[in-house]
């Protein structure tokens, strides 16, 4: 096979799909800001460019005549659907992409489609002297742009603003940040891919939150993927799944689609064009389904139809490290691993604060029959 595939982005995030399209067969290109990130040595040939520099990325792809551009992370989700517009290859399209990048686009899309969701403002950094805000507490204050938890905070007070504007500040590439009520209930994503306007539900995971330490909003801590409800709620999630494509006009695309379940009702959190992070692409959904989610990713963007089956049907989750945690974990995964344990990655200690996902030290993956069996494994008990 001499069909050639380009990967924006080189860290941890992209290396399973680097070994997978090589796995394959395909000539893999990558371009990262970094010539050290991991993915820049397993790669055919590897550029030193950064994933938003969307010039020098189509004249690669030009260069080498490749045949797909695909990214699995949020920032240069945009520059992919740019060369793809331009080069006539299978994508994401530069308005989905916007939409998808962008968390006040998609509550203004929402709201026109009659999508549920938070009531949300948008605000400029540069003018909120007077700003006097007219939704209800508790409110979170976020950048529009921002992935991995980075200056989101929870706040329940006025008093609180300054602050959380602060942090959103610091984690914003763009003037306009968002302030948005606080929805309770439980939060969930939907895993899944859509190929000629057909979307494909792969599975649905649970998130655990633990507090951060300080303001910032709860910071994701662990997974199990994948979660099956009752018919009537099955269908409205998927109901809801299909208007927010439509909505968003997401096409020949991985789907992660953010919400919460409260008292029957669904709210929209957010929804990105790419698959979820966390190694819920790369090992929890195949590890619960059997699905190849990455290899179905590549067969999208190089054309081939998607033939999607199931060969597994249990649980799989993964729990990250902490600072508050690590003593703890790192002993019951040296000491005593659990057969269900597939995988596990420790970090050398720090002794930092959890504030955003960036802050965690290792993690391990299991599966198992039984969800609650599974919740124990994970627990280190």
């Amino acid at each position: 096979m001499n069909e050639k595939i380009l990967i924006l982005g080189a860290g941890i995030i992209q290396v399973p799909i680097i070994k997978r399209a090589k796995s394959l067969g395909y000539v893999v290109l990558v371009l990262d800001g970094s010539a050290d990130a991991p993915g820049m040595k397993l790669a055919d040939h590897s550029f030193v460019i950064s994933t938003l520099d969307a010039a020098s990325a189509l004249k690669v792809a030009i260069e080498y005549q490749v045949n797909a551009v695909l990214t699995t992370s949020d920032y240069p989700v945009n520059v992919v659907a740019k060369i793809c517009a331009q080069l006539n290859l299978i994508g994401i399209s530069p308005y989905a992409a916007e939409i998808c990048t962008n968390k006040y686009l998609q509550r203004e899309l929402a709201v026109n489609n009659g999508i549920q969701s938070p009531g949300y403002d948008k605000l400029n950094f540069n003018h909120l002297d007077h700003y006097t805000t007219k939704l209800n507490y508790p409110l979170i204050v976020k950048p529009l742009d921002s992935s991995a938890s980075r200056g989101i905070t929870i706040i329940h007070e006025e008093s609180a603003l300054p602050e959380a504007y602060a942090q959103a500040k610091l984690y914003s590439r763009t003037d306009e940040f968002l302030i948005e009520e606080f929805v309770g209930g439980k939060e969930y994503s939907l895993e899944g891919l859509v190929q000629d306007g057909r979307l494909h539900i792969l599975g649905i995971t649970e998130k655990f939150l633990e507090e951060s330490e300080g303001m910032e909003f709860p910071v994701e801590i662990g997974h199990i993927c994948s979660i099956v409800f009752a018919r009537e709620i099955q269908e409205m999630i998927s109901n809801f799944a299909l208007s927010v494509i439509q909505a968003f006009q997401i096409d020949n695309s991985a789907l992660h689609l953010e919400f919460k379940l409260n008292e029957n009702q669904i709210y929209l959190i957010e929804c990105a064009c790419r698959p979820g992070g966390d190694f819920i692409a790369s090992d929890l959904i195949p590890l619960s389904t059997g699905i190849d989610m990455l290899e179905a990713l590549i067969n999208i963007a190089t054309g081939q139809k998607l033939n999607l089956k199931r060969s597994r049907d249990t649980y799989a989750g993964i729990k990250f490290l902490d600072r508050n945690n690590y003593g703890r974990l790192t002993d019951y995964l040296h000491q005593s691993p659990d057969p269900s344990i597939s995988k596990f990655s420790i970090e050398e200690y720090k002794d930092v604060p959890l504030k955003s996902s960036l802050d965690r030290l290792g993690y391990f993956i299991a599966s198992d029959k039984n969800k609650d069996r599974l919740i124990a494994i994970l627990d280190g008990k």
